[in-house]
């Protein structure tokens, strides 16, 4: 091969392969030998996958990219699923190998549209008839064929210029296709890097398929994803995905915005088991294993960047250090903030208007709520830009129905909670009862114990009176003998029958008697008593 021939071999390889003007300039100058090995390379690959597909037999060797288009949508149409498959393995090869002439051409007739198409009729598939494994392949086989067609700047641009196809792409965003969960969000990460729309396109296909899947929070797939620590792979292309959502940002609020969302989501506790295990991966005795370099690597890109976003935090606010977390210490660096700055005024305005809503527990809740939305889509806009402050109309809205919504919300955690509470009442009115029971049968019990005891006391007394009346009529001859032995020995005090007359008295002694008066009458007699007064 000749110098002229070569050259324009290698200015057809440069047309195939290499998009960039810069990128060409670069190669030109290369050394001979060098440029002779690329393009060598280069055919020797051509002609191995010409080789490969020419073995097996393959009806799809040497179609354009029109024929491929015509027979996807035939055979998608029809459903033949088998043909559909080996058309896109076909595809997916001529894709990388064909060059970006070849990739052009499939581009500039609806391609990509015809790639979707099939992408689409899928997830259909997956919702009517559930997990397929032949879906599942056919699926992983259209997402790399979308990766080989944005393997080039023509291909890439394209893509993120179509109205839906990372859109489209974002539903594929699925722990329950692993494999090809993980290829696309390897082709959302790269979309992300590209500037100056990538990363607006891919924050705005995220939010929409969460909106349209009716999911709360638009990273909740991805913090899903984080969740299966079992598959490595998977949870290094999630932490890929997120470093190019965060680090893709210049404006440092929108950047703790998107970050505090994602830590909102679930993934501050995730991170924080996961740096733990990237410090003990030594380790063996850990109750989780360890962690592969790839997600360690990215592990310290995301804590890094957090730490160098907070310090930037402090700088902007003279370094006063304050913790985020705390209401007053917000309020008082809000506060130093405006003061004697021409939005001390608004700032007043703002609190006293917030002063004003009504004292309810529901209402209160759902404005503040209400509130808070709206100063996260005013200051914190998608692509962080300003506002158009002059275009005021835009923020005319109907929020009657977003606050009817948080009350009825509100109400309806407080039946939960009031739910809650009535069923540990009655646990506690059950409790209560059997314990009441359980005190009326003790009280039966020692009331039937109570009679029983006044019974036997009863009878006790009875058989004691009976054994009284018994011992008085054997006494009573005894009694008897006892009183008139104590009646002889008596001095005649008392009244019933007199007693016997006493015995004379014994005859005076001699020589005692009175001279001549009185000779039967005692001397010694005394005189009577005196008669008693009137």
């Amino acid at each position: 091969m000749d110098d002229d021939e070569f050259n324009i071999r290698f200015e057809a390889f440069l047309a195939d392969t290499i998009t960039s003007e810069d990128a060409r300039k670069t190669c030109r100058i290369l050394p001979m030998a060098k440029k002779r090995e690329m393009l060598m390379n280069h055919m020797k690959a051509k002609e191995s996958i010409q080789q490969a597909q020419g073995k097996g037999g393959s009806k799809f060797t040497n179609l354009s990219p029109l024929e491929y288009i015509k027979y996807l949508q035939k055979e998608e149409s029809k459903k033949n699923h088998d043909n559909v498959f080996h058309c896109l393995d076909s595809l997916r090869i001529d894709l990388k190998s064909k060059g970006v002439s070849w990739v052009r051409e499939f581009g500039d007739n609806d391609g990509l549209r015809c790639i979707l198409d099939v992408l689409k009729n899928i997830y259909r598939a997956h919702e009517t008839k559930g997990k397929s494994n032949y879906r599942v392949t056919t699926h992983s086989l259209c997402i790399k064929c979308l990766q080989a067609f944005m393997n080039n700047t023509y291909g890439l641009q394209l893509t993120l210029n179509h109205k839906d196809a990372l859109l489209t792409l974002a539903k594929s965003i699925n722990v329950r296709y692993k494999n090809v969960m993980i290829e696309a969000l390897k082709i959302m990460a790269a979309s992300c890097l590209i500037p100056p729309t990538g990363h607006e396109k891919v924050i705005e296909a995220l939010t929409v398929c969460a909106e349209n899947e009716n999911r709360p929070e638009r990273f909740s797939n991805i913090i899903e994803g984080l969740r299966k620590t079992d598959d490595d792979p998977l949870v290094v292309a999630c932490m890929q995905l997120i470093n190019a959502i965060v680090s893709s940002v210049d404006e440092l609020d929108y950047k703790l915005h998107l970050r505090n969302e994602l830590i909102r989501s679930g993934m501050g506790e995730i991170n924080d088991r996961l740096s733990e295990a990237s410090k003990q991966v030594e380790q063996t005795s850990q109750s989780m294993p360890p962690i592969s370099a790839a997600l360690a690597v990215q592990l310290k890109i995301f804590n890094d960047a957090k730490d160098e976003d907070l310090e930037e935090l402090h700088h902007r606010y003279e370094c006063v250090r304050f913790d985020l977390d705390d209401s007053n210490d917000c309020f008082q660096l809000l506060k130093a903030s405006v003061v004697d700055t021409p939005a001390e005024g608004s700032f007043l305005s703002i609190l006293q208007h917030l002063l004003l809503i009504r004292d309810d527990p529901y209402v209160r809740a759902a404005y503040f709520r209400l509130i808070e939305e709206c100063i996260s889509q005013i200051v914190l806009h998608r692509n962080g830009l300003d506002p158009d402050f002059s275009y005021t109309k835009r923020f005319n809205i109907d929020v009657d129905y977003i606050i009817e919504q948080f009350i009825d919300r509100s109400k309806l955690e407080e039946l939960e909670e009031l739910h809650a509470c009535r069923q540990e009442l009655e646990a506690k009115l059950e409790s209560a009862i059997k314990l009441n029971q359980e005190l009326e049968s003790s009280k039966a019990e020692a009331d039937k114990l109570n009679q029983e005891l006044r019974h036997a006391l009863q009878e006790q007394q009875q058989q004691q009176q009976q054994r009284n009346q018994q011992q008085p009529s054997a006494s009573q001859p005894r009694q008897s003998q006892s009183q008139q032995h104590a009646q002889a020995n008596s001095t005649g005090a008392a009244p019933a029958p007199p007693p016997p007359p006493p015995p004379p008295p014994p005859p005076p002694p001699r020589g005692v008697m009175s001279s001549g008066i009185g000779s039967n009458q005692p001397a010694s007699a005394p005189p009577p008593p005196p008669p008693p007064p009137p």
